[in-house]
């Protein structure tokens, strides 16, 4: 039964009526119908009627006779239908009148319309419950339901008047003569978005409110209130102007001052703010007379040291004019010590005081300082943040992957204009990494395959580093010649224990990555959430190499038989084979993996079969590329390893052994970093744009990426191609994002 409404009204004679239209589309099947219908609501007079046109689907077949009103199968049919019409409806609340209005083909669609004064959606229901059942009993089976969507003509009301950024706003969406119980799911988008995040909290129960906490400028736009009963989908939509927005007052002062008290003398207070706003220094309640300051949007007060005979403690207010609720203070403390230190950005003070300054124009925060016995300030913390890049750090908060290319090129231009500025402020620079993190992990998958590759590196840095550390302890033939090769056994152990851990942990974070690869792979329908993935991948990659870490140690190190006795510090072999706690782990994460490439590369066959993909060739020979990348990754490179130990005066050996191995870091930049797409497009500036689709499927494709100006990665990859495993929500659903998994990076 697939419905629409009209509100029937009179007119007048001096005023035309307002029309609004609605639509209905029944996505039952493909040949589902779509029905407008239009609502009539008169500029002065209250609607003293609401059409509900619905229709029935049959499961009968359409005969030509059912097109003309005066044939007998007409007439017989509706003479049926319109008895079972009345005795469905005739009892809710405001019923006026229900007639049949015709007959279409697509099996056999019945119109209908039902008039009420009010419209009550649990009554409206039941009612179309029982009309289906009384259909399929007494004429036919009913083939299609569907639910009528009403657009208000009203626009949602926007609460405060003027908002200032970091205020909160609330939308509130108001379907006033409908009543739609307590059962009705809501829904909120912002510019076509499911809106769902920490800055924004809906309200499920009348009134039905978005409130929009610490706004930005990129808050400004449209919003839709979707609110879904049993028997009607109500909608109601507001657009948020950009002029409906300013920029907060960005208040500049001295959060802490100290001063020598010198009688007769005055400190100045300076406090400045952004135009058009105008401040005043306020003594509690008492406002102050002001003179100009540094610059034309800054005031100072001199305050006045009139006696120097105990220490003193001032605190003073800088008011925004008509603003009042923007404002900060000013401590002041005069006192009667000597001056340690001294400078024009933090004034005054003794040893230990703790200033706290202002930060540049254009930023927002705070600067804190210490005074050393030396005399000199030491910045302890700095706060100060752009304000624009401060913005951004917040809209990144409830970053959805649709919104990416576009908040990448705010992101660029903020950078651009504000680069001296940025230049400046490590804050800032610590808020841009954040940004950039939160654009590259925007899902679940991204998410861990950034996190699998930094650990991976950081596993590495620091295997590498007690290795290095290691083989300064020992020492061998080939540097010491005639000296005693005998490893000192406290040193050595520690230092072999952090590098079987950490080695160990760069192998199995390598298996996290195969573990996402496959389960995006194999496992189509299943859902994981971000933290559970990250859980998964800390007790994976760094709890599984501390057991078998610890283990060996707790096996071997009573007996003398966990490090080699000389030559080098690494794990024993001839003893107690303790190298094999490293060996296999490795080389069984390593069979692992290409089994993982035989499992992706099988589905992408079998895919091939049904013809779900034309370019599986390339991504085949992406696939044989990834076993070449991956196989040094995984470590087939320690293989000559084996060789260090088996001839440890091979000068070889050794070179090629530290060349290959020192290669890891290089193919984790490159496979991991610098060929990601993603990472490309923001250094570039530019993010390709992102497609999705209408319903939960997994695709699986292959295809040439390519950027002006990346000659040097282009001639780099040739003619690499990438392969994704993707998965895309529903458009309907908050979980819209499409996950991608690159098995090179």
């Amino acid at each position: 039964m697939t419905s629409s409404m009209t509100s029937s009204t009179p007119t007048t004679a001096n005023n035309g009526p307002t029309t609004v239209t609605s639509k209905t589309v029944d996505t039952t099947t493909a040949t589902s119908a779509v029905l407008t219908s239009t609502t009539t609501l008169p500029p002065l007079t209250p609607a003293t009627g609401i059409d509900i046109v619905m229709s029935v689907k049959l499961d009968m077949t359409f005969i030509p006779d059912y097109n003309n009103k005066d044939s007998a199968a007409y007439k017989s049919l509706a003479t049926s239908i319109n008895e079972l019409l009345k005795n469905q409806y005739e009892g809710i609340t405001g019923f006026i009148n229900v007639f049949m209005t015709g007959f279409r083909q697509g099996s056999v669609i019945v119109d209908f319309t039902v008039r009420t004064s009010v419209f009550n959606d649990t009554q409206m229901a039941t009612a179309n419950d029982n009309l289906k059942t009384a259909m399929s009993k007494e004429i036919a089976s009913v083939l299609e339901t569907g639910v009528p969507e009403f657009s208000s003509p009203t626009k949602m009301n926007l609460s405060p008047d003027v908002i200032y950024t970091g205020q909160t706003m609330t939308l509130t969406c108001d379907p006033s003569g409908f009543s739609l119980g307590k059962d009705v799911t809501v829904e909120w988008t912002f510019d076509e978005l499911v809106i769902s995040s920490k800055r924004h909290k809906i309200s499920f129960e009348i009134p039905f409110t978005l409130e929009v906490s610490q706004v930005i400028l990129a808050d400004a736009g449209d919003y839709q209130c979707t609110l879904k009963g049993k028997a009607i989908s109500f909608h109601q939509y507001g657009k948020v102007r950009t002029n409906d927005i300013k920029t907060a007052p960005n208040l500049q002062v001295r959060g802490t001052m100290f001063a020598e008290c010198a009688q007769g003398k005055t400190v100045p207070l300076e406090c400045c703010v952004q135009s058009p706003f105008k401040v005043i220094w306020f003594a509690g309640l008492t406002p102050l007379v002001s003179g100009p300051g540094s610059s034309q949007n800054c005031i100072t007060y001199q305050y006045p040291m009139q006696s120097c005979t105990v220490q003193k403690e001032e605190t003073f207010t800088c008011k925004v004019e008509n603003l009042a609720v923007y404002g900060e203070k000013t401590h002041l403390t005069i006192f009667l010590d000597s001056i340690t230190c001294n400078s024009p950005e933090y004034g005054d003070g003794r040893t230990n005081d703790r200033a706290v300054g202002k930060c540049e124009e254009g930023q927002t925060g705070a600067k804190i300082a210490v005074c050393l016995v030396s005399g000199n300030w030491k910045l302890v913390e700095d706060t100060c943040i752009v304000t624009v890049i401060k913005e951004l750090l917040i809209g990144s908060e409830d970053l959805k992957e649709e919104e990416v290319p576009r908040f990448t090129e705010k992101l660029s231009t903020a950078v651009k204009d504000e680069q001296k500025q940025i230049t400046k402020s490590s804050a800032t620079i610590s808020a841009i990494v954040g940004i950039v993190w939160r654009a590259l992990t925007i899902n679940s998958t991204a998410f861990m395959r950034h996190v699998a590759i930094v650990n991976t590196a950081l596993s590495l840095l620091i295997a590498d580093i007690c290795f290095i550390i290691g083989a300064s302890i020992a020492k061998n033939p080939k540097e010491n010649p005639d000296e005693d090769y005998t490893v000192p056994v406290g040193p050595c152990s520690a230092a072999t224990f952090f590098m079987h851990f950490f080695y160990l942990a760069m192998f199995f974070w390598m298996f996290v990555s195969s573990l996402l690869l496959l389960y995006w792979s194999v496992m189509v329908f299943s859902q994981m959430s971000k933290w559970t993935m990250f859980a998964i991948g800390l007790t994976v990659g760094y709890v599984c190499p501390l057991i078998i870490a610890v283990t060996t140690v707790a096996a071997t190190a009573p007996g003398n038989g966990y490090v080699r006795e000389n030559q080098a510090c690494w794990l024993n072999w001839t003893k107690t084979k303790a190298l094999l706690a490293l060996v296999i782990p490795a080389l069984t994460i390593v069979v692992f993996n290409i089994l993982v490439i035989i499992v992706v590369l099988y589905k992408m066959l079998r895919r091939r079969s049904i013809g779900a993909q034309a370019d599986e060739k390339q991504a085949l020979l992406v696939i044989l590329r990834c076993v070449a990348i991956l196989t040094p990754l995984f470590g087939l490179t320690w293989s000559l390893g084996i060789g260090t130990m088996v001839e440890p005066t091979n000068e070889g050996i050794h070179i090629a052994f530290a060349f290959f191995n020192s290669l890891q870091g290089f193919f984790i930049l490159v496979f991991g970093t610098l060929l990601d797409s993603k990472i490309r497009s923001l250094m570039l500036r530019r993010v390709p744009t992102l497609s999705t689709t209408s319903n939960r499927t997994r695709s699986t494709s292959a295809g040439i990426s390519s950027h002006s100006g990346l000659n040097i990665f282009g001639r780099l990859r040739g003619r690499m191609h990438v392969y994704r495993l993707s998965r895309t929500g529903n458009s309907n659903n908050t979980n819209t994002a499409s996950e991608s998994f690159t098995p090179t990076h």
